[in-house]
């Protein structure tokens, strides 16, 4: 028998797997939905997720079938470090950020599709001379190739460049009507940007991945602000491109949660028309058929070289009297980070044949403190004080109960002293939201209700039932 340790289930980061293990994404990737076509040949361009759900596999797929034989050129840009004080300075003037930002996101957006225009020599617009005019006046300022946003965004910020607009608009496109207010002149640049784009003709699809909107939260309204306004500027361009017949495409990748926080009155239309959200939830009373564990059997295939079931082959029957599928998944929160993680926690007790129950809980056990309570706190990273996180933990660690009553959990929270009883309302809720805890209610026929985000995305805490720990906690806070 093969060992289940050299098989490469993949990796925590979809990036990171594309550049080790392409033949993953490519061939290990698991599209009931056939989400991949939508994105290349239909209008949805908002992939909704929450973290761990695949976003980012699903962007680097797209990327990696993006070639010239499929007539399509994809890039992706990440915001991971994006400078969001520096993007609040590149307008000038006196106008709300809601007025100011959607404008300097069209400015960004533009320069990174004009990068990907530059390099289709398809095209016969690279024959316009106009259009030439500004990619060699775009690259002499520096914003062309555009291969860091964020250092567009800091040299777009500084005054030096806002000084060279009135030159460039004159040289570039014979404005001879430059307006004096620099805020004018900035969007008068735009404009022109736009119409450039407008124009440019190609038998390729050019299409721009925004991912990682979400890396870097510090609960800042600018931040909010200023993604909000990406959403929605996303959206009107995209719809701007339908009406030119521009072959160009601006999809973004973000987390649920994230998306129902930013501001803004129309999210739902956008939401309703152009998104696909992600769910890998699968109905308890058929494991076997779950998605997921297709996706590791598709990935195993691949090691093997024939259609494979790891679950019959390497795992018993049971474990704990539980059928072992079920008992797998039921540590995960049904996300395709959480499954792949808990199977590589699960390599280094593998020791031949069959896994013994006592392999299969040491495993357990170095996945719920190895990755899964560091994957919660990551996850609450932005949305509240990691203080209050980790003396919420060790609240409920000190009550030594993985069910326990919100009564239960204000008093030891008030005998503790260390922040606001006002507080827990809002740390409870941020830890509902990541699937850290759920609801236990009991029903009218005398059986037990669970109840979590990750199984009912519309479902909200309610303090009156009892607050359940998810059961991937369980060993990281001793309370197996």
């Amino acid at each position: 028998m093969e060992s289940f340790n050299e098989i490469d289930f993949g990796s925590a980061r979809a990036e990171w797997e594309s550049a080790n293990n392409p033949t993953l994404i490519k061939k290990g990737f698991f599209d009931p939905n056939e989400i991949v076509n939508t994105l290349l040949n239909k209008n949805v361009y908002l992939i909704l997720g929450h973290k761990g759900s695949g976003k980012s596999a699903i962007a680097e797929k797209v990327r990696l079938e993006s070639t010239f034989k499929t007539k399509s050129i994809t890039s992706i840009i990440h915001l991971s470090d994006f400078p969001f004080t520096s993007f609040s300075k590149v307008m000038d003037g006196k106008e709300e950020p809601q007025a100011k930002f959607p404008i300097t996101w069209s400015w960004l957006l533009l320069i990174s599709l004009l990068g990907s225009f530059s390099k289709d020599q398809s095209s016969p617009t690279q024959y316009d001379s106009q259009f030439m005019k500004a990619i060699s006046s775009l690259t002499e300022l520096g914003f062309l190739p555009p291969d860091d946003l964020c250092n567009v965004v800091t040299k777009s910020s500084k005054r030096s460049f806002k000084i060279e607009i009135p030159k460039f608009l004159q040289n570039t496109f014979d404005d001879t009507k430059v307006p004096a207010e620099m805020d004018m002149q900035f969007r008068r640049l735009v404009d022109h940007l736009k119409q450039l784009i407008f124009q440019f003709k190609s038998e390729n699809n050019h299409i721009l991945v925004i991912d990682g909107l979400d890396d870097i939260l510090l609960r800042k309204e600018i931040q909010y602000l200023s993604l909000a306004a990406l959403v929605y500027e996303t959206d009107r361009l995209n719809l701007d491109f339908i009406q030119n017949s521009v072959r160009a495409k601006i999809i973004l990748v973000c987390r649920t949660d994230l998306f129902e926080r930013l501001p803004g009155p129309n999210k739902n239309k956008i939401r309703q028309d152009s998104a696909h959200e992600i769910d890998w939830y699968h109905d308890p009373r058929n494991p076997g058929e779950s998605s997921l564990v297709k996706l590791i059997n598709l990935r195993a295939g691949i090691h093997f070289h024939k259609d494979v079931n790891i679950f019959s082959t390497f795992f018993p029957k049971e474990i704990n009297n539980s059928d072992a599928i079920t008992f797998l998944l039921e540590k995960t929160r049904h996300t395709p980070r959480d499954f792949i993680q808990l199977l590589n926690h699960l390599k280094d007790f593998y020791r031949g044949d069959v896994f013994a129950n006592g392999q299969i809980l040491s495993g357990v056990r170095s996945y719920s403190t190895g990755y899964f309570l560091p994957e919660i706190r990551d996850e609450l990273a932005g949305y509240i004080p990691t203080e209050h996180v980790e003396i919420l933990l060790g609240v409920i660690r000190s009550l030594r109960k993985r069910e326990f009553s919100y009564r239960e959990l204000l008093m030891k929270i008030q005998a503790t002293r260390k922040f606001e009883v006002n507080d827990l309302d809002s740390l409870l809720n941020s830890l509902y939201e990541c699937s850290a805890i759920g609801n236990k209610w009991q029903l009218t026929t005398g059986e037990f209700r669970y109840e979590f985000k990750y199984r009912n995305p519309s479902s909200v805490l309610n303090n009156q039932n009892k607050i359940v720990l998810h059961r991937g906690l369980w060993y990281a806070l001793n309370l197996e």
